[in-house]
């Protein structure tokens, strides 16, 4: 890259620049069909697949033992994300809805039942580790009001996680009547959804 020669030639770069930059971040009313194909595609897949685990739970009453309701639980949780999340996710895509208090609605709805389902998928971890290094105990210790205890801690702590915004832990002003994720919030869905830090 060379250095401008004169001043005309230097505004006219910083321009450049400048439109570049907020064309590339002010793109939200397009929708991206690849992403929101992908998105579809997966939001019927956690339907299906999680509402048919949750019939067959309900129909079988030998499948109700301690460890299933786990299962249960995070079937619930993916069911929901199947049903709200990702269409959420999919109108945040594109800078919908524009009232603020709809748009942190919305937002924090999606972080809320990605978050529970996250922490379900924990409780399932730990229970199995549990049970798999200390047997005798297990069998001793955790009945199934203990899981669903568990559960409960689960669901609620996640509701209170991805609601904080709601309870007035926000910016409190939009980016050009958009409703968008900033950087950082859009980070931390990013980990919410797909559960890794980084």
């Amino acid at each position: 890259m060379e250095f401008p020669s004169n001043f005309t030639e230097l505004s006219d770069n910083l321009n450049y620049t400048v439109s570049t930059f907020n064309t590339s971040y002010t793109n939200y009313d397009q929708l991206n069909l690849p992403y929101t194909v992908c998105e579809i595609l997966v939001a019927i897949c956690a339907v299906f697949g999680n509402g048919l685990v949750i019939i067959v739970f309900g129909k079988e009453k030998k499948l109700r033992r301690r460890t299933n309701y786990y299962i249960i639980s995070l079937a619930t949780a993916d069911l929901l994300v199947g049903l709200f999340a990702i269409p959420f996710a999919i109108l945040a895509s594109i800078g919908l809805p524009t009232n603020l208090h709809a748009c942190l609605f919305t937002v924090s709805v999606l972080v809320v039942l990605c978050t529970i389902s996250i922490f379900c998928l924990v409780a399932v971890s730990v229970d199995r580790y549990w049970a798999i290094l200390h047997p005798m105990g297990y069998s001793r210790t955790v009945r199934t009001k203990t899981a669903i205890g568990i559960i409960c801690v689960c669901w609620i702590t996640g509701t209170l996680v991805g609601f904080l915004p709601l309870f007035g832990w926000n910016a409190g002003k939009k980016s050009d009547e958009k409703c968008i994720f900033t950087q950082g919030s859009r980070k931390a869905g990013e980990k919410s959804l797909f559960g890794f830090g980084g």
